[in-house]
């Protein structure tokens, strides 16, 4: 179940889904810190410090770097404003003990904020197995299309399903996979 809007003090701790404007599919799990809130209609918006990240410095690197985040509660998305790093701990660095580090704060959905590290990582794990389904689902449309004769083409859905069980994981149940397989 994703977050039922649990309200958040200013000074919290909280662990949050960053997504971007410009790549909305992509979700960076992170704990910062409440340091402004804005309540509105429907979801309050918090402004948070970043104080960790759970993903890789080239996972980062590709998707938290190039990407597009709101960084004030008036303004729209903007590029990301760091540059010149080439490690986690310089981009941690960056964040944490920069003069004017409050230009770095993002503002992030109480949909998307959570209390512990396990609902954020059990909302992380709902959203990008749906994200991964819808993947999935697409490249097979893609792949078992009549016109398309390409290396990738197969046959049939049916094939394209005998292939993703085998790329998918060969110690998965037939429950687990047949689930995976109706869902298409």
């Amino acid at each position: 179940m994703i977050n039922q809007k649990r309200l958040f003090n200013v000074n919290d701790q909280i662990f949050s889904l960053l997504t971007s404007s410009s790549n909305p599919n992509i979700l960076i799990p992170v704990r910062g810190v409440v340091q402004e809130i804005k309540h509105d209609l429907t979801n309050p918006l918090y402004k948070i410090k970043i104080e960790g990240f759970y993903d890789t410095w080239p996972f980062l690197k590709n998707y938290f770097l190039d990407n597009n985040y709101t960084y004030s509660f008036t303004d729209r998305p903007r590029p990301c404003k760091i540059k010149n790093i080439n490690s986690l701990e310089q981009l941690m660095d960056r964040l944490q003990n920069s003069p004017d580090n409050d230009r770095y704060y993002i503002v992030v959905d109480a949909l998307m904020s959570f209390k512990f590290y396990y609902e954020m990582e059990e909302g992380f794990e709902k959203i990008q197995s749906f994200i991964i389904h819808k993947k999935m689902r697409e490249l097979m449309e893609f792949q078992t299309r009549t016109f398309y004769k390409g290396k990738f083409r197969i046959d049939t859905q049916k094939k394209w399903y005998i292939n993703a069980r085998n790329i998918i994981d060969s110690e998965a149940s037939d429950t687990e996979y047949k689930k995976i397989v109706d869902n298409f």
